[in-house]
């Protein structure tokens, strides 16, 4: 079954690449900000806090929202909060937004937040910067920095060599959106990202693992080309095992084969679309279980709270994700953490 061109995950990909890369999203939008902060003090992130000062509810949101607390190195200014928004689609309140979580974030923390806009649509003339009110005598105006994606296409060949890997993600999506309706195009630019992210860049080995998960994530393809792509990274040898070890490879393969006859088989015997539905979400717990075995051998108290949390979770994206974490993960450890992060969303 092809993939519906609806459904490429723009804002999950997005959303991931700001968990990852805040400090080179700042070093590709805006170096001199970058160049001020203290970055050996770590970042403090406000998931939580920014929540809580949404303008809007969280059902038909088609953009993605960052705070972050860091220091800086000017001794004057011991803080910086920084409110990164990617956004999607055209928004005629856009401006308004973001003035109204710069205004929140100031009232909460009583400190002015930097504010930047990455706009990842479609539309060459929406260009918003500025939001710009008042009445009578009384006016204000609110500026916030902004990177246009589309404005980079003609530079996406420098994107693809740049070092800092931000870059190569904005390069992913322009990609992404040039091989729409051509799925066989697709295939041919995912394989050639994929074979140059593993044989030509110096990112380290956690890039490279954290670049190639987005990149597979977002250029989706049927079946038969995702076989093709899969085919034409293990030919890499040497390479992949960057990326996927043998073991992790044959994870992914069992947890597509098995899990799909199993769910099939579950859903005809139910003979109900509900049926169907849970059957495909236990196949998705019983993926992530058997890759976590898999990757970090049995441990019985934790396979209990591990199943034990798996079972509250009934959206097949989660558990994709939770899936490509026992994957890729390092560690349990590891594993562990993306399964707080991602169940605390």
């Amino acid at each position: 079954m092809e993939p519906d061109e609806r459904a490429v995950d723009f804002d999950g990909f997005w959303k991931a690449a700001l968990d990852l890369y805040v400090r080179p999203l700042l070093a590709f939008a805006a170096p001199v900000v970058e160049a001020a902060i203290d970055w050996k003090a770590g970042i403090e992130p406000l998931d939580k806090e920014l929540a809580a000062l949404s303008p809007d509810s969280v059902a038909g949101r088609r953009y993605v929202d960052k705070l972050v607390q860091v220091r800086c190195l000017n001794g004057s200014m011991s803080v910086l909060l920084i409110h990164v928004e990617i956004q999607g689609t055209r928004d005629r309140s856009f401006e308004l937004r973001m003035f109204t979580y710069w205004s929140r974030i100031l009232d909460r923390f009583g400190e002015a937040a930097f504010s930047l806009a990455v706009l990842a649509d479609d539309d060459p003339k929406w260009r918003p910067s500025a939001y710009d009110t008042g009445i009578s005598g009384t006016r204000m105006r609110f500026e916030f920095a902004t990177v246009k994606l589309l404005d980079l296409e003609p530079k996406i060949d420098a994107l693809e060599r740049s070092a800092n890997p931000f870059a190569w993600l904005v390069a992913i999506d322009l990609r992404t959106r040039r091989t729409r309706a051509q799925l066989e195009a697709r295939l041919v630019e995912k394989t050639r990202l994929a074979r140059l992210l593993l044989l030509e860049t110096r990112f380290s080995r956690k890039n490279k693992r954290a670049l190639y998960r987005l990149l597979t994530a977002l250029m989706r393809l049927p079946e038969n080309l995702e076989r093709k792509f899969d085919a034409s990274v293990r030919s890499l040898e040497g390479p992949v095992g960057l990326i996927l070890s043998p073991m992790e490879l044959r994870a992914k393969e069992e947890g597509r084969g098995e899990g799909r006859v199993e769910g099939r088989l579950e859903g005809r015997v139910e003979g109900r679309v509900e049926g169907h539905f849970e059957g495909r979400v236990e196949e998705a717990r019983d993926r992530v279980r058997r890759a976590v075995v898999k990757r970090f051998g049995d441990s019985a108290p934790q396979d209990a709270a591990l199943a034990a949390t798996l079972s509250k979770v009934s959206e097949l994206a989660m558990l994709d994700e939770l899936f490509d974490a026992a994957v890729l993960c390092a560690s349990r450890d590891e594993f562990d953490a993306v399964v707080t992060r991602v169940l605390a969303r």
